[in-house]
């Protein structure tokens, strides 16, 4: 374990004075971390996977500590790791500063050390808890924020939308309705056949119909189908208002 006052690197980091973190890149959760840690520092911090040929060796920094924990590595060559590493990374990020000093202090820094050890063990439960959490955005918590917010009212107003369809669809598109719609399909098969005569697509006379108008409904377009759909789009902007499967 490096030290609070950290240890000096033979090498200076970078020509442009940021430190320096490294950090696993094969690690899907040290790389989802990594970007949302970006997303608050810009470019104060260098980021760099401990995977980059010749990194390490010219750091001073050995392959077993860049492995356990993350490595942050100063202008003036002095290395950090762990939660240390990450809180003062996090430090240098506007609004941040005044928390992560707190954090360092000696019980605070004792606490948050053991949790990060705690985490490192078992990156891969983590991940999982980590995507069933806040999913895979790495964007801020105020953007994702506004998209879920954005996201679970437009599932709201499909929800009323669907439900408000399921109540007309068959008075609306059944086969007793103002315009039933296995008459309109069968209009648009009229159509596609006059075109394929014409010479119009004749080598996907086949399909013409479907390409003309793209629907489910040509598989079946009886009134339970019309109910279905619309019960399917409302379990869809349910689960959109849960927000599960967003996407």
């Amino acid at each position: 374990m490096v030290d609070g006052a950290g240890v000096a690197s033979p090498l200076g980091v970078s020509a442009d004075e940021r430190s320096l973190l490294i950090y696993d890149g094969d690690c899907q959760f040290c790389r989802r971390s990594i970007e949302r840690w970006q997303g608050r520092t810009g470019d104060r911090i260098d980021y760099r996977p401990l995977q980059q040929p010749g990194l390490l060796r010219a750091l001073g920094a050995p392959l077993a500590d860049a492995l356990r924990s993350v490595q942050l590595v100063t202008a003036s060559g002095r290395r950090y790791e762990g939660a240390d590493a990450a809180l003062r990374a996090l430090g240098t990020a506007p609004g941040l500063r005044g928390i992560t000093r707190l954090a360092r202090l000696p019980l605070a820094r004792w606490i948050a050390e053991a949790v990060y050890r705690r985490i490192a063990r078992h990156r891969d439960l983590a991940d999982r808890i980590d995507v069933a959490l806040f999913g895979r955005s790495t964007l801020r918590p105020d953007a994702a924020l506004i998209r879920s917010v954005f996201m679970r009212a437009l599932g709201g107003v499909y929800l009323i939308a669907f439900a408000s369809l399921r109540r007309q669809v068959l008075g609306l598109y059944g086969r007793d309705g103002i315009q039933p719609i296995h008459e309109f399909l069968a209009a648009m098969r009229d159509v596609a056949v006059a075109r394929s005569q014409r010479g119009e697509r004749r080598s996907r006379r086949a399909l013409d119909h479907v390409r003309l108008v793209p629907s489910w409904f040509w598989l079946d377009a009886s009134d339970l189908a019309l109910v279905r759909a619309c019960v399917a789009g409302e379990l869809g902007a349910a689960l959109l208002m849960l927000g599960i499967a967003p996407r």
